[in-house]
């Protein structure tokens, strides 16, 4: 009995750490412009975070605002501009997502997604010899587990 108190009270306490944890909230109540903007990491993060979430929901716009709030602080961050491509997809803007998908991929050229993406757009635009080549190199990199 003792050694199942011990375990529940273990339990707790890690349960208690854990929701001190600041990297565990809610991003619909977070208001973008009282983020610590000294620290850019997490800024990033915050915009980029919300950002998706409104892409999943529909509000493109605001998301393509947001994704492109978030490269002025990183550039370099190749999941914001495949996120921004998404988005610009979404907004028909196929070119811009190409361009977005291109430079994701200048970035970190080891995520299939991205090329899966691209490969997509160019089908769209009906560029087939572009798409397949696309959507070969995805398959290659999830082969190997970059996804």
């Amino acid at each position: 009995m003792k050694k199942l108190l011990f375990c529940f009270l273990l339990l707790v306490g890690i349960v208690c750490i854990g929701c001190q944890n600041n990297d565990i909230f809610d991003i619909d109540e977070v208001d973008i412009d009282e983020v610590d903007s000294s620290n850019d990491v997490e800024t990033l993060n915050v915009i980029f975070e919300k950002g998706k979430k409104l892409l999943e929901e529909g509000n493109v716009n605001e998301a393509i605002e947001l994704f492109n709030k978030a490269l002025e602080i990183n550039n370099d961050a190749d999941w914001v501009h495949g996120d921004l491509g998404r988005a610009k997809q979404e907004n028909n803007d196929l070119n811009g997502a190409i361009e977005c998908y291109t430079k994701a991929i200048e970035i970190n050229n080891n995520r299939s997604v991205y090329y899966e993406w691209r490969s997509n757009a160019y089908k769209l635009l009906g560029k087939k010899d572009l798409a397949a080549k696309d959507q070969k190199m995805a398959e290659e990199l999830h082969a190997k587990g970059m996804d």
